[in-house]
């Protein structure tokens, strides 16, 4: 009889290693606010695009990080060339928050290790 142990997919693996690599980012400089913008809003309201940022420091300057793609790939969320952020479904709360809950959720097992803030 064949072994039935679930084997680990590329994608599998792949997204453990964005994960890993997305924990080693935000905890370099001890980041913990994620910073959104609200690119776009479909008319029905119950869909927008979302880019998502960190403040990062590199020789005493800072630098505003794009890490959208990285959030995309982490919680399987559509991109969009088009708005340049992730498609969000849903209305009636705050998506950022919501979107940023599930990252550190997922990242850390804790939905409130990081922080949202709408600029």
């Amino acid at each position: 009889m064949a072994n039935k142990e679930k084997v680990e997919t590329g994608k599998t693996t792949w997204r453990k290693d964005i994960k890993n690599k997305m924990v080693e980012y935000l905890n370099k400089d001890n980041k913990t606010e994620i910073y959104s913008v609200i690119r776009h809003v479909a008319r029905s309201g119950e869909m927008r695009y979302i880019s998502f940022h960190v403040i990062s420091s590199y020789n005493n300057e800072n630098y505003l990080g794009d890490i959208t793609k990285s959030i995309g790939l982490i919680l399987d969320l559509p991109y969009s060339e088009k708005h340049n952020g992730l498609r969000i479904k849903g209305c009636g709360m705050d998506m950022a928050f919501h979107t940023v809950y599930n990252l550190s959720d997922e990242l850390y097992g804790d939905g409130y290790k990081l922080r949202s803030k709408i600029i």
